[in-house]
């Protein structure tokens, strides 16, 4: 059985730096944790983007119904993850979310596909987004930087809300206090956030041209962002001035 890194298993003894070079370190346990597991962890990162291309095979709404769903299987391959790292953790794991959680997750994920319809229609014009929204991917073929540029666009909004959703997922938090969490995040942690959310937008940039990037972007993506949300929350919890219990 192959084993667990402990920096995701439990709390951190000191706090830890919370310069841009905090990201380098997200990185090294989020592949850590990725070799801990490697074909597993492959799938589970995976899953969303099957489900999602499966779903955009349906004619008319397969596009905005994917945008919609995705993200909840995005959010159980998360609870999954955090589920197999703290078997022999120390950080508690809460039962599958409700259904309240579902919809701000999916609400979510619909405000990351609006941005990047509007980025689209800034940068080539309010007939392309209307011919990703209608799935219509030949009427694209040419545009590739400003495809590029949308799908790393969807980091900002990401960026600043992921968080949230993360602690709704993992945390067991009402919507409250998982909504002032992730603004108490982002302003302790913002130059290593911004490193990271960089570093994910160049490579969703470059999926235009390197479709193989996927196999990258997706187990980094969850496993990365994982040991994220534990760092951070453990963060919290040296904080005096956070913003209620983080777990």
């Amino acid at each position: 059985m192959t084993q667990v890194p402990a920096a995701v298993t439990a709390y951190p003894a000191r706090p830890q730096p919370r310069g841009p070079g905090r990201a380098w370190h997200w990185l090294r346990q989020g592949l850590a944790l990725w070799r801990s597991g490697i074909w597993q962890g492959l799938l589970l990162a995976l899953l969303p983007l099957i489900f999602e291309g499966l779903l955009q095979w349906l004619p008319v709404v397969g596009l905005v119904l994917s945008k919609l769903l995705t993200p909840l299987v995005g959010a159980l391959s998360l609870w999954w993850l955090h589920r197999r790292c703290q078997r022999a953790g120390s950080l508690p794991v809460h039962g599958l979310p409700g259904w309240p959680v579902a919809v701000v997750v999916m609400l979510l994920g619909l405000v990351v596909f609006a941005w990047q319809l509007a980025v689209l229609a800034l940068l080539a014009g309010p007939g392309s987004a209307l011919s990703l929204l209608q799935g219509d991917m030949a009427a694209l073929a040419g545009l590739r930087w400003p495809l590029a540029l949308m799908l790393a666009s969807g980091i900002l909004p990401a960026a600043l809300l992921g968080l949230m959703s993360s602690h709704l997922v993992l945390a067991g938090q009402p919507l409250r206090a998982a909504w002032r969490w992730n603004w108490w995040a982002l302003q302790r942690y913002w130059q290593p956030l911004l490193a990271w959310h960089l570093l994910l937008a160049m490579l969703l940039a470059g999926l235009l041209w390197w479709p193989w990037l996927l196999l990258l972007i997706a187990p980094l993506g969850l496993h990365g962002s994982y040991a994220m949300w534990c760092d951070i929350a453990s963060g919290q919890a040296e904080d005096g001035h956070a913003a209620g219990s983080c777990l």
